[in-house]
């Protein structure tokens, strides 16, 4: 009796528990919804609570990315490259980036690769894209084949996210970029030997012009330093932090962090580069997975 007592316990709090804001995305990923029209977002929420800790995948800043478990929270459903697709187009999906399956399963010990390793939540239906094998397209999610499998043909220059990825992030390849290199070019006719006044005079009229010109950007200048600087006080005064929003209940929210500079590579027509500590790290309602 006890033991139906707790099976029932831990369904009620899975169905309750999960939960996402992220409701519609970006035209590009239209195909990422399910069959019950959920957000990859919320599919995944789905996922993560089948492990027991009801989980709420909101939406993230620019210039973040959601990153995989720390070593304490790393368990079957973190684990599983099917709730890593789904929370890598829950990120495109926002325009957002995405990492690699390489450094989403750092903490991890076992991984499931293809398949999820516990019963489908109630109330959810994982898309059939969701179960590719992530190994198969270099361990990184390819949103041209998620799409594809979701019966969408969408050239892989249509997926344009924000800059980034270094560390083991990944955005598709911007589409092309023209640049001209010309430089305008100038005729000054030599200084006629009958007039040497009046060019004298132009070139006293032109010194200063060009040193008024300089010293005008120069107070400019020290009037942008003083304004950024007076700025910067003024926000770091302001700054409040919601410690309610850190520590709330038994619900958690998934982990986000700041994403590198980008550096291009021309392999893969990805962007990638060693990874750094030295990223910001988000959490709400988590401890801090840095």
């Amino acid at each position: 009796m006890w033991a139906r007592l707790a099976l029932w316990a831990a369904i009620i709090l899975v169905v309750a528990g999960q939960n996402s804001n992220v409701t519609q995305c970006i035209p590009t990923y239209n195909w990422s919804f399910n069959a019950k029209g959920q957000s990859p977002c919320l599919v995944a929420a789905y996922l993560e609570s089948a492990c027991g800790t009801p989980t709420n995948i909101d939406s993230i800043p620019n210039g973040t990315h959601y990153i995989g478990p720390n070593f304490a929270q790393a368990n079957d459903c973190l684990c599983s490259s099917v709730t890593y697709s789904l929370v890598s187009a829950c990120g495109g999906c926002q325009g957002r980036n995405y990492a690699n399956w390489t450094t989403w399963t750092t903490n991890c010990k076992d991984t499931t690769v293809a398949s999820f390793p516990k019963p489908i939540p109630a109330g959810t239906d994982v898309p059939t894209w969701a179960n590719f094998d992530i190994t198969s397209s270099g361990n990184d999610f390819d949103p041209t084949i998620a799409a594809r499998l979701a019966g969408f043909d969408i050239s892989s220059t249509a997926f344009t996210t924000e800059p980034a990825a270094t560390g083991g992030l990944t955005v598709p390849p911007p589409s092309s970029i023209s640049t001209s290199n010309g430089s305008p070019t100038s005729t000054v006719p030599a200084p006629s030997a009958s007039t040497p006044a009046s060019s004298s005079h132009s070139g006293a009229i032109a010194g200063g012009v060009v040193g008024g010109l300089v010293l005008l950007a120069l107070v400019l200048l020290v009037l942008l330093r003083w304004h950024m600087k007076r700025q910067r006080a003024k926000t770091q005064k302001d700054l409040v932090f919601d410690q309610g929003a850190l520590f709330s209940g038994s619900s958690s929210n998934h982990a986000y962090a700041q994403s590198p500079e980008p550096l291009y590579s021309n392999t893969n027509n990805t962007r990638s580069a060693p990874f750094s500590s030295q990223y910001v790290c988000f959490t709400l309602r988590l401890p801090a997975q840095c």
